[in-house]
């Protein structure tokens, strides 16, 4: 903890005129001690340098915080990686029959609980006691789930995903995004460079700490607005396949129409929360059709050269990127009938006024698990519930 409390220090006292938020700082300490820890255990890569980007350079109140950490293969160990990855899928029954065993003693299985259990076992398979310790413990049974669900006998675990896990744990705050990229293409990490992410480099592995340079903060908004400008073009021109899956739902939305499920019982309360889950709709399409008129005013113009007026413009463009997601998140979980018959069917005291509580809570708790802003969700719905 005193490592990380100077590393704050350190933080604070050489980016407090770049970065606003002190959540931010608090989240930047916490990811280099653990990237220090971690270039430290026998792991098969390093964290060579880590950036910051989104909200957390431009202002005092955020949302996710963005952390981008570069990796490189650690030459020692990534050939017992390979094997290590292998042997995942190679037994892969044997350790899902263990977890089987496992749920019959306890209500929870954890994999910590797996390994306490059944260390002998897995060691049996063939995992070297090192792997169990170091690597071993990073998996969930999530992990093994997923196979399971498709019918493959594959763990969903990545060097991507041990690097998070790591890097998160212990973590409490605001939401970290860690977006994890190779330092240069090497396909023994089977890690997919993914599209470019804005970002200002705070510390590096050989220099710790860096100091800002302003033309690195300048470059940074440059890009970001570039990134934003290409989404707002895709959206407007409706370019979904050139655009992230996510904004494919922008292009459902537009599509879905609110209809009335022909099996639901047609008594009056059901009738009362379809014409106000209808009403919903049509505001909702009414303002995600307003939204886009406005990203498409901002395609048509620039920011004029000076960066604040280029951080306010991103911003307000960044806001209204989320809106128009966050609308069309709404609008397909509506006209979804299994969710209506869901939701009205399982209303415990029958008034319109129930049924809204119950709407509001199902959109903020499955949006928020999509990744959606929760006080974004919150806001956009009372408009759309509001006389």
């Amino acid at each position: 903890m005193t490592k990380e409390i100077n590393i704050l220090k350190e933080l604070k006292t050489k980016w407090h005129d770049v970065i606003k938020a002190d959540i931010a700082f608090k989240a930047l300490a916490h990811v280099i001690n653990r990237t220090i820890l971690f270039n430290s255990g026998r792991f098969p890569v390093a964290i060579d340098s880590i950036g910051i980007g989104g909200s957390a350079l431009s202002s005092k109140e955020i949302g996710d915080i963005d952390i981008v950490v570069y990796c490189f293969p650690k030459e020692k160990f990534i050939n017992d990686w390979s094997r290590f990855d292998k042997l995942l899928s190679k037994k892969f029954s044997e350790l899902w029959s263990l977890i089987v065993k496992s749920s019959m003693f306890v209500n929870r299985v954890t994999i910590d609980l797996i390994i306490n259990m059944y260390r002998d076992e897995i060691v049996s398979l063939g995992f070297k006691d090192w792997w169990i310790d170091e690597w071993f413990g990073w998996l969930r049974i999530s992990d093994f789930r997923w196979g399971i669900d498709r019918g493959l006998p594959i763990v969903d675990f990545s060097i991507r995903k041990l690097i998070k896990r790591f890097i998160k744990h212990g973590w409490r705050g605001k939401r970290l995004e860690i977006h994890v990229i190779p330092s240069k293409e090497d396909e023994r990490l089977r890690i997919t460079a993914l599209a470019e992410i804005p970002c200002i480099m705070v510390w590096h592995k050989r220099e710790g700490i860096m100091n800002p340079r302003k033309t690195e903060i300048k470059e940074f908004f440059s890009k970001e607005l570039g990134e934003l400008m290409k989404l707002a073009s895709g959206i407007v021109k409706g370019k979904w396949f050139e655009l992230p899956p996510v904004y494919w739902d922008v292009s459902r939305a537009l599509k879905r129409e609110f209809s009335i499920p022909e099996y639901l019982p047609q008594n009056d309360y059901v009738i009362l929360c379809l014409n106000e889950t209808r009403k919903i709709y049509e505001k909702a399409k009414e303002l995600l059709n307003r939204k886009l008129e406005e990203i498409k005013e901002y395609t048509e113009q620039q920011p004029k050269g000076k960066l604040k007026e280029t951080i306010k413009f991103n911003r307000n463009l960044k806001v209204i990127i989320k809106e128009i997601l966050v609308l069309s998140y709404i609008i397909n979980t509506i006209t979804d009938n299994n969710v209506l018959f869901k939701l009205i069917t399982w209303t415990s005291v029958e008034t319109v006024e129930n049924y809204l509580k119950e709407l509001q809570k199902y959109i903020i708790r499955n949006g928020g698990r999509q990744g959606y802003r929760r006080a974004i969700l919150k806001r956009i719905f009372q408009t759309l519930t509001s006389p």
